[in-house]
Order: C-alpha cells, then sequence, then structure tokens
C-alpha cells in the first residue's frame, strides 16, 4: 500500500547522496578552457588534414594531365649495349641511375618523357651517328606528342639536382630576366667571338635556349619550341648539301653544324637565346680543360645549381663514381621540406 511518509524519507536521502557537487565558480572557470583547448585542436587537426588532402589531389591531378603537357623531356640511351663498343657494367649503371632521376622529374611535374635507344646504327661507317639524330628524334617527338610546345633535350649524363624546380618556372617564364640575345655585343659572354651580321631580329620570339660553355655552344641540356622556325632548323640539318658534304668537316657534329649556321644566318640568330650555363647545364670539374679556374661553367653545391653535366667522363674520369656522388649529394639534402615535397611545383 503506498504511504506518502516512505515516499518523503526516500527522496531525503537521495538528495543527501555522498557525491561532489562543484561550484558555481568552478563551472565557469573549466568550462571556457575546455572549451578552448577542444577548439584549437580541432582547427589544428582540419587544418593538418586540409593541408595533406590538397596536397595529394595536387600532386595526382598534375600527375593526370602529362598526356596534355607542354613540355616534352627527351632522353637517348644505348639500349642495345653501345654504339662503339659494349658497355661496361659502370656504363649501365651510370644510365639506370640517369633514367630513374628523369622519370621522377617528369612524373613529379606531369612532363612526358621519352626515351630513345640510338642502338648500334650508323649511316656511314665513319661517323658518330648518334649527335646527328637528336633532330630525328625532336622531330619524331613533336609528331608524337601534338599538344606540347616545349621540349627539352637531356644528354644521358646529365643529374636533375634541385628537382622541385619546374623548367616553366625555372628557365622559360624567367627568359625576359636570364636570357641574352645577342651575344656579339662587346658585353656578352662569346668564346668563339663572333661577328655581327645584318638582317638579325632579336625582337622575334625565342625557339631555342641553350648555355655556352669554354668551347662554344653546349648541347647536353637544351630548350627548343615547336615552331616553324624550329622545324626548319632541325630539317635543314639533314640536307644533303649540308649533311652529305660537310658532316666530316665537323668533328663535334650537331654542335659544329649550329655553330656554323649561328655565324652565317641571319634567321637563326632570331629564333635563338643564351642562359648562363649552370642555369640549365652546369659542368662537373674536369670539363673545360681549358678554363678549368672559371665558376661560370662548373656546378655550385652551395648555389644549388639546377642540374649537372658529367660531359666527357667517359674520357679519363669515371663516369660511375662522378653520378652516384651527385646523387648523394640530393640525397642527403632532407628536413621540413622534404617530407611536404609534393607541394613544390
Amino acid at each position: 500500500m503506498w504511504n506518502p511518509k516512505k515516499k518523503s524519507e526516500a527522496l531525503a536521502k537521495f538528495k543527501s547522496f555522498p557525491y561532489p557537487k562543484p561550484g558555481a565558480s568552478d563551472l565557469l572557470d573549466s568550462g571556457p578552457r575546455i572549451y578552448a583547448k577542444r577548439s584549437f585542436l580541432q582547427k589544428v587537426v582540419f587544418f593538418v588534414v586540409l593541408l595533406l588532402c590538397f596536397g595529394f589531389f595536387l600532386k595526382h591531378h598534375t600527375s593526370s594531365q602529362s598526356h596534355h603537357s607542354k613540355v616534352v623531356m627527351i632522353v637517348a640511351s644505348n639500349d642495345g649495349g653501345g654504339v662503339l663498343d659494349v658497355k661496361s657494367s659502370d656504363q649501365w649503371i651510370l644510365e639506370n641511375i640517369s633514367q630513374k632521376n628523369k622519370q621522377e622529374y617528369a612524373k613529379r611535374h606531369g612532363y612526358d618523357l621519352v626515351f630513345k635507344s640510338e642502338g648500334m646504327k650508323r649511316r656511314y661507317a665513319h661517323e658518330w651517328r648518334e649527335s646527328w639524330e637528336k633532330a630525328d628524334y625532336i622531330l619524331e617527338a613533336m609528331k608524337n606528342f601534338p599538344n606540347a610546345e616545349w621540349f627539352w633535350w637531356l644528354d644521358l649524363t646529365t643529374y636533375i639536382m634541385e628537382p622541385q624546380y619546374s623548367i616553366e618556372k625555372h628557365i622559360i617564364n624567367r627568359l625576359p630576366k636570364i636570357a641574352v640575345r645577342n651575344i656579339t655585343d662587346p658585353l656578352e659572354f662569346n668564346p668563339r667571338n663572333y661577328k655581327q651580321i645584318p638582317f638579325v631580329d632579336y625582337s622575334e620570339d625565342i625557339n631555342f635556349i641553350l648555355g655556352q660553355d669554354c668551347n662554344g655552344f653546349s648541347l647536353g641540356s637544351f630548350i627548343i619550341r615547336r615552331s616553324e622556325w624550329s622545324k626548319r632548323l632541325l630539317d635543314f640539318l639533314w640536307d644533303p648539301a649540308v649533311y652529305g658534304q660537310k658532316h666530316t668537316e665537323w668533328p663535334h657534329d650537331e654542335q659544329n653544324v649550329l655553330e656554323y649556321f649561328y655565324e652565317h644566318n641571319a634567321w637563326l640568330r632570331n629564333g635563338m637565346a643564351f642562359v648562363p650555363l649552370r642555369t640549365l647545364n652546369a659542368y662537373t670539374r674536369g670539363a673545360c680543360e681549358s678554363d678549368s679556374s672559371n665558376p661560370q661553367f662548373f656546378y655550385n653545391h652551395k648555389q644549388r645549381d639546377f642540374l649537372v653535366n658529367l660531359a666527357g667522363c667517359n674520357y679519363g674520369r669515371n663516369c660511375k663514381e662522378e653520378i652516384e656522388y651527385y646523387r648523394s649529394i640530393q640525397g642527403s639534402r632532407s628536413g621540413f621540406s622534404k617530407y611536404f615535397s609534393f607541394l613544390s611545383f
């Protein structure tokens, strides 16, 4: 039977349960602090997640655009085992390291990359034809990649030291600041002492970007733009009057023929631009023996030059040791920026 008196006693016991009751001041003081800490941590976590998601999206979005890239990298190798003789194990190591370096760089910036095998073929028995085949490979790349604008030739002895730099950001977009159009100007670097000729128009578009070393034009790393000018140049190299009659007079092949055209043809000068060698094709010590003390030719570790070229390493030097040395320099550059390398583009 319901008893109101027992109900009152039960309620009294419940209200007197010995549980610590926080004071009003404690609730007012601790509440905002707890909320503020949680709010701050939530913002930090959200920002980090957002940053990682953005980097992930940007990296994969850039990679997915490779077939629409405006830049194509072209590298020639000797997959058949050599041109003049059978390649040694050191030469295979050099080739593997160099190819992997180009593959990683192309993937990072969404560029198309072409490896061309020179094999053991020659048009004539007395010539070193793979130098001339650069023109064939570039023309073929222009045909296979109709959406590309710039074609970057790289010798197998090159190694990209600063992969975070895109070729557009490092070279092409900076041409107004770093390029020289007229090397016959008395104040410009002109190792072959070219003279001025009439009818040169340096206001025309830049179609060919290269550097100069102690001997003249340096073609271990150069950039050429798709244009009527460049097609004319590349077709001209195989003209029977040029190649068939003159190629034996040029010991450095495509370098000498380009210098010959530059010396005598205004139309060629119209489309060329020269950048400092270390901007595009820095040498290792051992190259340019005639001017080995000149710092403008040689890779500078402290100034973090973009690319190093082991030019001539197969003549009395050790190509394998040199490329492994520069790869170790690049690998030693670690730190906070390396973990967020996907943000460099």
